[in-house]
């Protein structure tokens, strides 16, 4: 028997902020995406990835933390996010390669090149490198929650952030000469 269109409203994929976070544990987005975004918004992106897991975190385990300022604050708090995913992890039975002291060291030393000088800045670009292994270590929990969707695609905002992130690259590059 078919659907009544009348009665039954359209059937949609998209989900509210609210819904995704009551859905999933972490937040989802492809390694391409990641390292793209990470790389072609001058590390802004890497911000909002802290944002969007400290805020599912915060959903999840009903914490009392602002989301916002561990984004800000990520080379401060980037070692016990990266703890609770590999911990997260171990829990499900996955195995994990990476070792959180070294993943936030790394984090750390990369995001302090941002504070050098050109050519030595651009340095900090490689910071994307340790949120890709924590996220693919989140993707990983979230396959085994079968609640995994790649998010591959790059949406208009991601866009002009891209070009946001290429134009302050290119004012410090155009500084050093």
């Amino acid at each position: 028997m078919e659907k009544d269109p009348v009665e039954s409203p359209p059937e949609t994929n998209s989900k509210s902020p609210q819904e995704e976070m009551e859905d999933l544990t972490y937040f989802h987005v492809s390694l391409t995406k990641l390292v793209v975004m990470g790389i072609l918004t001058a590390g802004i992106y890497e911000l909002y990835w802290h944002y969007r897991n400290w805020s599912h975190l915060r959903f999840r385990d009903r914490r009392n933390i602002k989301p916002v300022w561990r984004a800000v604050f990520s080379l401060i708090f980037a070692y016990s996010l990266f703890s609770q995913i590999k911990s997260d992890a171990i829990s499900k039975r996955l195995e994990v390669d990476w070792s959180a002291l070294l993943l936030f060291t790394l984090y750390l030393i990369l995001g302090l090149f941002s504070f050098a000088p050109l050519p030595f800045g651009a340095i900090s670009l490689l910071g994307v490198l340790p949120t890709v292994l924590a996220q693919k270590t989140i993707n990983q929990i979230l396959e085994s929650e079968k609640k995994y969707t790649p998010n591959t695609e790059f949406s208009q905002f991601n866009i002009l952030w891209i070009g946001f992130g290429l134009f302050i690259m290119s004012i410090g590059f155009l500084g050093v000469q």
